[in-house]
């Protein structure tokens, strides 16, 4: 429901880059209502919890289906249904298979490990004071055309799953036509 709650753009980087959020920019993006200090969060949570509990429960309960069924006639069960789909289908993915490898290879804290130091310090882009690191952030640079229609635009890919995700836009197979794509059973 992220598309809902904090906009398309956003919940397109979140999903794409896998970025944490901290509680203060989760408020910001209207991800959360509120991002209370630790020492202030049980009274300022309690004074919250009375505030909603004036009204009554059948008040209450009639604000809270109404809130739904606007949700609803936007599509939020559809949606979810959707979601739910995908992201059984996101296990049968090059990343996904590359992340159960190294789960059993080398057991879940190694390969949570594994899996953090493939974003660890290329997240610069976000801030204004940062400049990019010297060393190479990924394999090697390529550009592939991005265009349908032949114009000469070329998005350079520096890591091997956005070839991947361009091919893919491009409707072109790319499993085990690339050393760096080999073809992979559809199941395990």
């Amino acid at each position: 429901i992220w598309p809902l709650v904090i906009g398309m753009r956003k919940a397109k980087e979140l999903y794409y880059t896998g970025e944490n959020v901290t509680g203060e920019e989760a408020e910001e993006i209207g991800m959360i209502n509120y991002s209370w200090p630790k020492d202030e969060l049980e009274e300022r949570t309690i004074a919250f919890a009375d505030r909603i509990a004036v009204m009554s429960a059948d008040h209450l309960s009639i604000l809270k289906l109404n809130m739904n069924r606007f949700y609803e006639n936007m599509g939020i069960y559809s949606s979810v249904h959707s979601s739910t789909d995908l992201d059984a289908a996101g296990q049968f993915t090059g990343f996904s298979y590359d992340w159960q490898d190294k789960n059993r290879e080398l057991g879940m804290r190694d390969a949570v490990r594994w899996r953090d130091g493939l974003f660890r310090d290329n997240d610069w882009y976000k801030y204004k004071d940062r400049k990019a690191p010297r060393k190479q952030l990924g394999g090697k640079a390529f550009c592939l055309p991005w265009h349908a229609d032949g114009r000469a635009s070329f998005v350079a890919a520096r890591v091997p799953r956005m070839a991947s995700a361009l091919a893919l836009a491009q409707g072109r197979p790319l499993e085990g036509r690339h050393p760096a794509f080999p073809a992979r059973p559809l199941a395990r």
